[in-house]
């Protein structure tokens, strides 16, 4: 089940499904729940397996990861995660990358073939911003988030723990090509 969400104003925050939920409830009546403040597309690492390597990801999701071109200095890949989508199990499951450094600092890279059944519609906190062709929605209230689809794959990126977090999501997005 998944549940378009919005916020007290009416704007479309992301969706109320499997990721970002904490609680959701039903009563017959209404729905209700407790979500992050992303698009799922943007969260962290899910449920889902980790790969023993990019090709052995590639393989079981049928599709090869477009990887970036440039990442912050003193950030080390680490394993792929192939995550399926619990809103849409027949979907192709995503690909999850995270690059991690000294101190806590992470750069995760989500992806799944396009389009989103959901596109992050914005919000409060959310602003567009150019990603190539792309329209991106770019989110910097503490944790960095862009959430942004080209005609063939979409993305979520997530950094955190690195100054100038909104530059260094950006340049990263505008560096990944297949």
């Amino acid at each position: 089940m998944a549940v378009d969400a919005l916020d007290a104003r009416g704007e479309p925050i992301g969706r109320l499904g499997r990721p970002g939920i904490s609680e959701l409830t039903f009563d017959g009546g209404s729905i209700g729940g407790r979500m992050g403040a992303t698009h799922g597309m943007g969260a962290g690492i899910g449920a889902g397996r980790w790969a023993p390597g990019m090709a052995d990801a590639a393989f079981e999701v049928g599709y090869d990861p477009w990887l970036p071109r440039w990442m912050p200095d003193g950030l080390e890949r680490g394993r792929p995660r192939v995550e399926p989508d619990i809103a849409y199990p027949a979907a192709p499951p995503a690909i999850v990358v995270a690059w991690t450094g000294d101190g806590g600092a992470r750069v995760l890279l989500r992806q799944a073939p396009a389009p989103l059944a959901s596109p992050d519609g914005g919000g409060f906190h959310a602003r567009e911003v150019p990603v190539g062709d792309a329209v991106g929605m770019l989110r910097s209230r503490g944790l960095v988030t862009l959430v942004w689809e080209t005609p063939d794959r979409a993305f979520g990126l997530q950094v955190r723990g690195i100054p100038d977090g909104d530059e260094v999501a950006l340049r990263v997005a505008r560096s990944i090509a297949p």
